[in-house]
């Protein structure tokens, strides 16, 4: 039985996963520089360790509305071609309201998302889990990269 671990994180009241090998790193980098002209998505560019990184306001494209920063956001920056090579253009993370767990689930513990996804925008959902007291929503990591067939680039 082949298992996956997702790291979680809220985004308002709703609770949402990534696979964890999407994941470079997690930080409180929130000093986001702005982008001139840039779609709405785009908080901004940051610097990390001399590699500058576009950070997403993933409430945003979620349809939630605009992120205010807390003590507790956070960036997930994604692992994504750059990692592999050179493309600073595939160097991307987005910010969320809040940390949660890493949580491994098999991999037929993981449905379809629900055809309505209320207040969510579902283009961006790629599978749910069930657990306990909620239901994971796992972010669909190409989705987001594209931001509704438009690729991200800055």
């Amino acid at each position: 039985m082949a298992q996956q671990q997702f790291v979680t994180f809220w985004i308002d009241q709703y609770l949402f996963g990534v696979n964890i090998l999407n994941v470079r790193e997690i930080n409180s980098h929130a000093d986001a520089t702005p982008v001139p002209l840039a779609r709405e998505a785009i908080r901004g560019l940051i610097n990390l360790r001399g590699q500058i990184f576009t950070l997403l306001d993933l409430r945003f494209l979620l349809g939630l509305g605009h992120l205010r920063l807390t003590p507790d956001t956070q960036n997930i920056i994604l692992k994504t071609n750059a990692d592999a090579g050179d493309n600073a253009s595939d160097r991307v993370g987005f910010m969320v309201d809040k940390i949660g767990d890493i949580i491994t689930v098999d991999d037929e513990e993981l449905e379809a998302p629900p055809a309505n996804t209320g207040d969510i925008d579902g283009y961006y959902l790629s599978r749910v889990i069930k657990l306990p007291k909620t239901v994971a929503s796992i972010i669909d990591i190409d989705h987001v990269l594209m931001m509704k067939e438009e690729p991200v680039a800055v």
